[in-house]
């Protein structure tokens, strides 16, 4: 069943049978929470369209949503679906981190001057995160898990470009623990996503893939540096700018690209949003989960 489909049982669950499309529309209108929804059905009213013209806008709507149930993003171009986004952002992370922690040591020696002390200190500062993890529960309570995968990738990016920014020991500290932060959080959120949006039948496959994926982008960041840095004459500034930046953007354009991917929808309220409920469950076999914005 795809969206449109699912929309028409709606439509239809909610209306006597024969109704008008016009009615429908205005019923729709007046119970659904969605603003796109309504602006749907008012140009359909004014001018009005068909059931099929109804069904083409409500396809279109879907796939440009910003939300939509892991049944209904199997009808996006592959790309587009949750296991593209899995893909894009296992090797946008090791873009970042491996050309941070490949030139770190070096970096921290030559232009910061630091010793063994100092080093002790950075990498014990790099570890908090990891420890508190578990506030990451906390953070869930206000955005979805995917929002936060994103947030972190590109706050990894962000610290990781401005690390040769500030070359002392206060600046390096703070951009380590922001970007430590944008790590540790990626890497729990991204577990529990793979979990969620992939099929048992198929999860260790695609599991093998992604690792590889990463394990990928980090031999060509190494490569890259290997085959460029005297070649091009490349400063350290440039490096981390380049690594990071482009872990940023990749993650800036999956938020824009990828809709966010729910185990079902979740619509409060009775009358059709009550139907439309029923319908998620017959519809991709899940119970519905509630979860923040």
């Amino acid at each position: 069943m795809n969206s449109a489909e699912g929309w028409l049982l709606l439509g239809r669950a909610v209306c006597p049978p024969q109704t008008p499309p016009e009615s429908i529309f205005a019923k729709m209108k007046g119970e659904m929470q969605d603003a796109m929804c309504v602006r749907l059905a008012q140009a359909c009213i004014r001018h009005k369209c068909a059931l099929a013209r109804w069904d083409g806008l409500m396809y279109s709507h879907a796939m440009f949503r910003r939300r939509m149930t892991l049944a209904e993003a199997q009808s996006l171009p592959r790309w587009r679906r949750p296991e593209g986004l899995l893909v894009l952002m296992a090797a946008a992370m090791p873009l970042a981190f491996s050309t941070w922690s490949a030139l770190l040591n070096n970096f921290v020696i030559e232009v910061a001057g630091f010793t063994g002390v100092e080093i002790g200190w950075l990498h014990s500062v790099r570890e908090i995160p990891g420890f508190l993890a578990i506030g990451v529960i906390l953070v869930l309570l206000l955005v979805r898990e995917q929002v936060l995968a994103l947030v972190s990738l590109i706050l990894l990016g962000v610290a990781s470009a401005l690390t040769a920014q500030f070359p002392s020991l206060g600046g390096i500290l703070f951009l380590t623990l922001l970007s430590s932060i944008g790590f540790h959080y990626y890497e729990t959120v991204n577990q529990s996503l793979q979990l969620q949006w992939l099929e048992k039948s198929r999860a260790p496959e695609v599991l093998g893939w992604l690792v590889a994926v990463g394990s990928g982008a980090s031999l060509v960041a190494y490569l890259a540096l290997v085959a460029l840095w005297d070649n091009l004459g490349l400063s350290y500034n440039t490096v981390y700018l380049v690594s990071g930046g482009l872990t940023a953007l990749i993650a800036v354009a999956a938020f824009l690209l990828y809709p966010q991917a729910l185990l079902c929808a979740a619509i409060h309220g009775g009358g059709a949003a009550a139907d439309f409920r029923r319908l998620c469950r017959l519809h991709d076999g899940r119970e519905i989960r509630h979860g923040g914005a």
